[in-house]
């Protein structure tokens, strides 16, 4: 293992962090700096991320397999700009290693640089390589950064508007990139983008969104104020997404067909539509993230 210096070497011993933390009030976070931290500590964290034998070799129930999620709250709270690509480089761990702690910790986290943030974070999610759940997170780090600093909200919100009705992601297959317009959809309702409403209009025409995260197109319109109540009765969410994954995306669709329910919901099931281990984990993963999400809002 590689060895380490104080005030770096101390978070080797600290342990199983909380899960919880809440970047956006202060307070409600870890303050690591009375240990002694600064920016001159910056590159032996970035070190310590770097670090297989903490990430894949250590007791996964032992303290320092937890130094790596100490090293990048330390970084959040230090503030580097140099730090904010390190970090990013991290996203796909989420993917790739199922990796539930940079997809909780990562959005908050990667907003306590604010505008410096932007640049790489809208790079990132325009690469060929990105993955699902990378670029999820990386489009909510976006939102967040909005919230913290309402000053650059607009930039966001257009970013965010532009890629809800993009017609693909690189590397991301279609089924994923549903997915990923269902949280960017999610995103703009909670920063209460009314502005964005004809974008958001627009990807649900072309059958871009993924129905089961944010709701249906009038279901939106109330999340935005634009509708004081629904004026139709609420739909099964989860089965109207089944019904429209299954059609063509791109094709223009009327406003009755953005909610028409499934003409046979039993075709749907689990299991009697052809969804495979794979797809059900997708799923299960895709869930949990939007719970996450709508928990975290209701905060506010």
């Amino acid at each position: 293992m590689t060895t380490y210096t104080e005030p770096v070497s101390r978070l080797l011993a600290l342990g199983e962090p909380d899960l919880k933390e809440n970047y956006r009030e202060k307070g409600k976070v870890r303050d690591y700096l009375p240990l002694g931290f600064s920016a001159e500590h910056v590159p032996e964290l970035l070190r310590m991320l770097e670090d297989d034998f903490l990430w894949y070799e250590s007791d996964p129930d032992g303290a320092e397999s937890y130094a790596p999620i100490h090293a990048w709250r330390v970084l959040g709270q230090i503030g580097d700009p140099s730090a904010i690509e390190p970090l990013i480089s991290l996203l796909p761990r989420i993917d790739e290693d199922n990796n539930d702690w940079i997809g909780e910790d990562f959005p908050g986290l990667l907003a306590q640089f604010g505008a410096a943030a932007i640049p790489p974070l809208e790079a990132f999610i325009n690469e060929e390589e990105a993955p699902t759940y990378a670029v999820v997170a990386a489009q909510e780090a976006l939102k967040e950064i909005s919230l913290l600093h309402p000053e650059i909200r607009s930039r966001c919100v257009e970013f965010l508007s532009e890629i809800l009705n993009r017609e693909s992601f690189p590397g991301i297959e279609e089924e994923d990139a549903r997915t990923v317009r269902g949280f960017i959809l999610s995103s703009l309702i909670d920063l209460g983008a009314r502005e964005a409403f004809s974008a958001i209009e627009a990807a649900f025409r072309k059958n871009f969104v993924d129905f089961s995260i944010a709701g249906d197109l009038e279901e939106v319109q109330v999340e935005l104020g634009l509708l004081e109540k629904r004026l139709t009765p609420k739909p099964n969410f989860q089965t109207l997404e089944r019904w429209h994954s299954s059609r063509p995306t791109g094709v223009p669709t009327t406003t009755q067909e953005v909610a028409l329910p499934p003409l046979n919901p039993s075709d749907f099931r689990f299991g009697g539509h052809g969804k495979t281990p794979k797809t059900a984990k997708k799923a299960k993963s895709k869930n949990k993230m939007a719970k996450a999400s709508k928990k975290k809002n209701r905060k506010r």
